[in-house]
């Protein structure tokens, strides 16, 4: 039974890719995404990388015909968590609901509720249309910061930084403190409780390493042997660091 599992291990890399991050996940959730917020216009076409792969030695290779398409993959996952998913509006809101769900913990239980999986399930939008009709006056001040976030009340963004990966460990965090005692405007104090500090790291989804160093390629004059690609054989243009580091601050 191990040896059948070992042979046709490839087919986990179908939906979990832990060697290079190229699986059906990404491919749904960008195509998802991209989909409804451009439309048509602007939906990456994984239709080649479908196409145009096969099983060498256990890996899901690729032909090298597709090797721009799957550096222009990873561009547009890091252009999505750049633009979208790290949006300030975006992660104002999330912030905005954290806070909320905070304040109606005591009520709702709902921390305790990620112990188990019975629990858990129940955990979906319907909790936040909850607080919002409630009449509950422990739920008062958790409706009024809901209440917000509907009138696009939203924390306001005060700043961010970007870090390169070689100076990541050599600069020290902000705290909410810190940044208190450091910005005074017309003579306001600031609560350190009012201001949160993000971290966040992008990159092209293998932390500081390029996955497509470790995709593998094979030709048409030779379907059964796979090779990589150096990136400098594709193009002079791809970036040369592939990760980074943000620190924002919102309050």
């Amino acid at each position: 039974m191990g040896s059948r599992v070992d042979s046709r291990g490839y087919l986990y890399e179908i939906v979990a890719n832990g060697r290079n991050c190229i699986d059906v996940d990404k491919f749904d959730y960008l195509a998802r995404d991209m989909l409804n917020l451009f439309g048509l216009r602007k939906v990456f076409d994984f239709s080649r990388l479908t196409m145009f792969n096969r099983v060498i030695d256990n890996e899901i290779c690729y032909h090298t015909s597709v090797n721009l398409d799957i550096y222009d993959m990873f561009q547009q996952r890091y252009q999505m968590h750049k633009q979208i998913y790290n949006h300030r509006k975006g992660k104002a809101v999330e912030f905005m609901i954290c806070d909320a769900m905070l304040l109606a913990d005591r009520e709702l239980g709902i921390c305790a509720s990620t112990q188990t999986p019975q629990d858990f399930q129940f955990l979906t939008d319907h909790v936040v249309h909850s607080i919002e009709a409630s009449k509950s006056d422990t739920l008062a001040d958790a409706r009024a910061l809901l209440k917000r976030m509907r009138r696009r009340e939203l924390y306001e963004f005060i700043d961010e930084y970007l870090l390169p990966p070689d100076l990541m460990s050599r600069i020290p965090r902000f705290t909410s403190e810190e940044l208190a005692t450091q910005t005074s405007y017309d003579g306001v104090t600031l609560d350190p409780k009012d201001i949160i500090v993000s971290d966040g790291r992008l990159n092209y989804n293998f932390k500081d390493q390029n996955p497509v160093d470790n995709v593998s390629f094979y030709a048409s004059n030779d379907l059964n042997s796979k090779f990589h690609i150096p990136k400098e054989q594709v193009s002079l243009l791809f970036p040369e660091k592939v990760s980074g580091s943000f620190s924002s601050a919102v309050g």
